[in-house]
């Protein structure tokens, strides 16, 4: 072998030994109930999740995370600027006294951007 398939051997390596880690690592995501803690696989630190039940709540429970999304760049700016409208529109409905549109709206956002309905 000459140096140049050592290298790409090597590269090869690394690549798949980095995919069977992000496998290890994706049972690593959890969220608990209301209030709680989220721990997502590409921060190093557990997310204090606000408390308050119903609609209150889950707004509250979605906002921080995806500040936390965008703090640590999982989630870009345009991205989280259009999930902050749409949790905007489900905290009016809530304060309106409409708690099923509210919720209706949070589950959609979550199911379109990829984090798991509750």
């Amino acid at each position: 072998m000459n140096a140049s398939e050592i290298s790409i051997q090597g590269r090869v390596a690394k690549i798949a030994a980095g995919i069977g880690l992000v496998g290890l690592l994706a049972g690593c995501n959890s969220v608990s109930g209301p209030g709680g803690t989220f721990a997502s696989m590409t921060s190093p630190h557990r997310v204090e999740l606000p408390d308050g039940k119903g609609c209150d709540g889950q707004v509250a429970r979605y906002r921080a995370i995806i500040a936390n999304d965008l703090t640590i760049g999982q989630v870009n700016t345009k991205v989280a600027v259009k999930i902050d409208h749409e949790i905007d529109q489900a905290d009016h409905a809530c304060q309106a006294g409409d708690s099923g549109r509210s919720m209706a709206i949070i589950r959609a956002s979550r199911v379109r951007y990829g984090y798991p309905p509750v």
